[in-house]
């Protein structure tokens, strides 16, 4: 993406921050806005976090496998089938949502990313 500033949402919680930026549009029709890293430490709101980068990735709706998971037919945690569909969705959604204790010295990689 060219022209673009990125987006770190630190104490990211389920994603509130990344989803508003990402919908953000000027009026030429571009989303300047581009969210790069979130971080949670709460492992619930982590996973929300993750399956909102998963489904930003899909530009022109959803894919119908998605509303078979969100129906619980595709098992519990979109990791059970959902992320092995759609791998490559499911790898940058990773990188992009991590679960880390800012500030924590066992988690030196942050400071990489950040």
């Amino acid at each position: 993406m060219e022209n673009y500033i990125p987006v770190l949402d630190l104490f990211a919680g389920p994603g509130g921050l990344a989803e508003g930026t990402s919908a953000f549009v000027i009026p030429n029709g571009k989303k300047p806005l581009d969210v790069t890293l979130s971080v949670e430490k709460e492992s619930s709101a982590g996973r929300a976090l993750r399956l909102c980068a998963f489904t930003r990735q899909f530009k022109d709706g959803l894919p119908p496998e998605y509303y078979q998971y969100i129906l619980g037919k595709l098992g519990n945690r979109p990791e059970d089938k959902l992320s092995k569909i759609y791998p490559a969705q499911s790898e940058r959604a990773n990188k992009e949502a991590l679960q880390f204790t800012l500030g924590d010295d066992s988690n030196p990689d942050l400071d990489a990313l950040i």
